[in-house]
């Protein structure tokens, strides 16, 4: 969390969002999120994996900045090897 703007600025800075994705395709199939704004963000994660979404469509997606759910969009792009702001 220490990486997200809006939550050094909210003074959220402990915790991490990790996704979990196949190899083969990318299809995320697992998100933890620790943190005290975990309950905010985990709708994104429980949505894409019902959609059998990937990596690359959470990267896609669009996240507003600032905001807390850009956690899950940079975590998505450290799964392609492309993180923003790590």
């Amino acid at each position: 969390m220490s990486a997200n703007g809006k939550a050094l600025a909210e003074n959220q800075s402990i915790g991490m969002v990790k996704m979990l994705a196949t190899k083969e395709y990318g299809e995320v199939i697992g998100v933890h999120i620790l943190s005290d704004s975990a309950t905010e963000l985990i709708s994104e994660a429980v949505l894409g994996m019902t959609l059998e979404a990937t990596a690359a469509d959470f990267v896609h997606a669009i996240h507003p900045h600032p905001t807390l759910s850009e956690m899950v969009h940079e975590t998505a792009h450290g799964i392609l090897d492309k993180p923003i702001h790590i």
